[in-house]
């Protein structure tokens, strides 16, 4: 099928059918000879550092990121709280054949004018909130916590394979939404001063969900 893409696109259908391309019990000797001949020579044409392809690879990323801390000084100890957000969009377009044949297009496309065939809008955000201290006349060290991460968005593409001979497109798009939550503690207690004793838990729940 890819060869007799490739001769249709080159020499136009008419031609391609001409020479047994289109032959109900398969291509013909000759149909199959143009096909190499084509192959080749395009395999020659790139050789060293060049390119023959039918697409101009190009994407555009942006990139959001923020981040805050806070700190509260207390009786014991302090009380920290991390958080953070980051937000990626994503438009690509890529010859995905990498040759000068259309046997792998980037399809109708998306957007105005539908230029690329590839698309991305990533989203996420976490916190966490520790306490940290002494107690007992400092022989006990603490530490504890809870931490929540939520992430959300899409991924998108469009493609049509051995375009000469197949006008469909296949489209594929992901939405996903994954949360993590967690809460943890640990304890160091100084026995003497050459003897301590640690020990500590986290408890974790993580729902990955993905629609196709």
């Amino acid at each position: 099928m890819v060869g007799l893409s490739t001769v249709a696109e080159v020499d136009g259908l008419a031609s391609a059918g001409g020479i047994g391309c289109f032959n109900p019990g398969g291509m013909s000797a000759a149909c199959q000879a143009r096909a190499a001949a084509l192959f080749a020579d395009n395999i020659a044409k790139n050789k060293g550092d060049n390119a023959d392809i039918t697409t101009i690879p190009r994407s555009r990323i942006t990139t959001q990121t923020y981040g805050l801390n806070a700190t509260l000084d207390t009786s014991f100890g302090a009380i920290k709280a991390i958080g953070g957000f980051r937000n990626v969009k994503v438009n690509a377009n890529s010859d995905n054949d990498g040759s000068r044949f259309r046997l792998l297009d980037n399809g109708q496309g998306f957007g105005i004018p539908g230029s690329y065939n590839s698309i991305a809008d990533l989203s996420q955000y976490s916190i966490e909130v520790v306490a940290t201290g002494k107690a007992f006349d400092n022989k006990l060290d603490f530490a504890a916590g809870l931490y929540y991460f939520h992430e959300y968005g899409s991924d998108a593409s469009v493609s049509t394979a051995i375009v000469a001979i197949n006008p469909f497109s296949s489209f594929f798009k992901g939405d996903i939404k994954n949360d993590s939550m967690s809460g943890f503690g640990q304890v160091t207690y100084h026995a003497t001063e050459k003897l301590s004793f640690t020990g500590g838990l986290r408890y974790s729940i993580d729902d990955r969900r993905l629609t196709s």
